[in-house]
């Protein structure tokens, strides 16, 4: 249960990296429409007021997930279902998820929203998104980092738990084999 529980974080966090493109393409689009000019338009607010509140959706994604993973270490301690060393290692990356949220994410929605405020009353410069764009790529990139390990040590489980399996299946094979021959 366990396992299912790291499994779906995981799932989670993968959709979480779509919203993060997905908002990071909407900066981009606005970042191109807006080249040529000295000041954001008004309108270019509504686009960024978007993205901030995506930006806000992921940090509130990210603490969830860092939340579940403190529970799951929690429950592997209480059920002694792991052992320190893998009980260590969800709870660092609850810590990381939280040091992404709380490090990159808020931070990044804060300016996205203080840019939005700019747009609006018309006083905010388009050289300001490409620095905004470039960090939600860093948002990405160590979220997806923590996807990876996540995937790994997923893979890993499964395969001991076939190896078990594997062994277990073997083992009948033996004495049924022994129970046949009469030994």
């Amino acid at each position: 249960i366990l396992l299912d529980r790291l499994t779906m974080v995981r799932e989670d966090l993968r959709s979480a990296v779509q919203l993060q493109d997905r908002a990071r393409e909407r900066l981009s689009a606005l970042a191109r429409e807006t080249r040529e000019q000295a000041t954001l338009e008004p309108s270019a607010a509504g686009p960024l007021s978007q993205s901030r509140s995506d930006a806000q959706a992921m940090t509130r994604r990210l603490e969830a997930a860092a939340e579940e993973l403190a529970r799951v270490r929690d429950r592997m301690a209480r059920n002694q279902v792991a052992d320190l060393k893998e009980q260590k290692w969800v709870g660092s990356l609850g810590e990381e998820l939280k040091s992404i949220a709380g490090e990159q994410s808020a931070p990044l929605g804060r300016d996205i929203g203080k840019l939005a405020e700019a747009a609006g009353a018309g006083n905010a410069s388009p050289a300001a998104l490409p620095a905004l764009i470039d960090r939600q790529g860093e948002v990405k990139a160590a979220l997806q980092d923590v996807i990876d390990r996540m995937t790994e040590y997923g893979d890993l489980n499964q395969l001991a738990r076939q190896l078990r399996d594997l062994y277990e299946a073997e083992e009948r094979v033996k004495a049924m084999t022994r129970e046949m021959l009469g030994r």
